[in-house]
């Protein structure tokens, strides 16, 4: 399945748009994928003491559950496939709060300043809002993206 985004903006797949929302207001790939570029050339610095200290955690966290398990008196199989479902848990969010997040509010922060009406905090389409927060999460936004304020201006 996938969604059209309007009348003259190619179909972006739905895994996509499930993954990241706000990809359906971009009028084109092209246009995405040099947002996507910009991104990564101002965002190629990672946390990496986060990303070593959760890993560390992770690992440390890995073995406490399979050592756990063990003493249980669990076969073998079964303490391997819970620890590893375990630290596969803990990678995936990981991965959800030090690239995803970041990424969705860039794009958030990208259409805003492109005048596209959505949240920051939580990418709720704020058209046709008749004040300056968003109904969804409750964050304020710019005055300047309100319809009233728009047709006001010269």
């Amino acid at each position: 399945m996938t969604t059209v985004c309007s009348t003259d903006s190619p179909k972006f797949p739905a895994y996509v748009i499930r993954y990241c929302p706000e990809v359906q207001y971009f009028k084109s790939r092209e246009e995405l994928r040099a947002v996507r570029k910009q991104y990564y050339r101002t965002h190629r610095r990672y946390a990496w003491g986060k990303i070593a200290i959760l890993y560390a955690l992770i690992v440390v966290f890995y073995v406490w559950v399979k050592q756990e398990l063990a003493s249980l008196g669990v076969p073998e199989w079964v303490t391997n496939i819970t620890s590893g479902a375990v630290a596969g848990a803990g990678f995936a969010i990981m991965i959800q709060y030090l690239h995803r997040r970041p990424y969705q509010r860039y794009l958030r922060e990208h259409l805003q300043a492109s005048g596209i009406a959505i949240c920051l905090g939580c990418g709720y389409d704020l058209r046709g809002q008749a004040t300056a927060r968003c109904p969804e999460c409750g964050l304020a936004f710019d005055e300047k993206l309100l319809p009233a304020r728009q047709a006001s201006q010269p």
